[in-house]
């Protein structure tokens, strides 16, 4: 009896002395702090409840293997991550409800800093809830980077490592497979939805820009950076060997036929080929823990002699 006393006791001034050790690494975060895309300190005091806006956010949570703290996520996670579809919306990635938010009670949200709108965030930082704005960085160490802070805000920065690694593991397998091929066709992004007559044109320093970029195929749209309206002369000046789309955007336009009466389209090598490259709308819907995946899976489609190459 006196040396199971004595041997509790001991493990009480253990855990008095070493309370990290103690500490399930799993556990809500209490008082970490976290860099935002701003470069100002975040305390995270409680990530018990979090709310997710962007594909990118919520798949990295799910990745981490936290996907039970969260209590709310954006339209496009629901729509995209099978894992998030039975969870509550509160509204599109650019318009968020800063009420549904709040009716929620999460004690963190974290989104990208193309999420919005501005005046929606500050209402939630108004309701003490702390928001975590992460950068976007159109690249994979910025998708890295990200990864860690998150893990870091949520006290599972051991977890990151892991992501990252297999990140770094398909691009290398990327890479193994576009040193098979010397082709490196010109892709021109589309998107064209009920508020687009025309359709936009991706050009340089965008998401889908680096997605071709790392895929083996280049963008030859450097004019401009960001999105523009589609014109005839841009298409035809940019002659591209293929025509990138959303599956989404390729449906709603009447497939094959619809894409090729696109401004210019037939005049390219893609509309005389009928080289129209319709993907899943979530590759480009963020730039989460399965963007290798998604690179290796659009480099296969870039270059079709890959996928019977033994």
């Amino acid at each position: 009896m006196f040396k199971k006393i004595h041997f509790v006791a001991l493990i009480l001034l253990v855990a008095a002395l070493f309370p990290a050790c103690t500490r399930k690494e799993n556990a809500p975060a209490k008082g970490v702090t976290v860099t935002d895309a701003k470069g100002q300190p975040v305390v995270i005091s409680d990530a018990a409840r979090i709310v997710t806006i962007g594909t990118a956010v919520t798949e990295t949570v799910f990745a981490l293997g936290e996907g039970g703290r969260i209590a709310g996520v954006d339209d496009s996670s629901v729509n995209y991550l099978a894992e998030a579809a039975k969870l509550p919306k509160v509204g599109s990635f650019r318009s968020i409800s800063a009420e549904g938010v709040i009716s929620l009670k999460p004690t963190l949200l974290i989104c990208n800093a193309d999420a919005g709108s501005p005046e929606a965030l500050e209402q939630i930082r108004g309701a003490k809830i702390t928001v975590l704005v992460l950068p976007v960085k159109y690249s994979l160490e910025g998708v890295k980077a990200n990864i860690t802070t998150v893990a870091k805000a949520l006290g599972v920065e051991s977890k990151a490592p892991a992501l990252a690694q297999g990140i770094d593991a398909d691009m290398k397998e990327v890479g193994e497979q576009l040193a098979k091929t010397t082709s490196k066709p010109k892709v021109i992004f589309c998107g064209k939805g009920a508020n687009m007559p025309t359709g936009n044109l991706s050009g340089k320093n965008t998401g889908i820009d680096m997605m071709i970029s790392l895929a083996g195929g280049t963008n030859p749209i450097w004019s401009f950076e960001g999105f523009r309206p589609m014109t005839e002369e841009a298409v035809v000046a940019a002659a591209p060997d293929i025509l990138l789309m959303t599956e989404g955007s390729f449906n709603r336009n009447g497939g094959l036929e619809g894409a090729l009466k696109f401004p210019g389209v037939a005049l390219t090598p893609a509309g005389k080929n009928k080289r129209v490259l319709a993907v899943s709308d979530r590759y480009f819907m963020g730039f989460g823990p399965g963007i290798g995946k998604a690179v290796k899976s659009l480099s296969l489609e870039f270059h079709p002699e890959l996928r019977t190459a033994k």
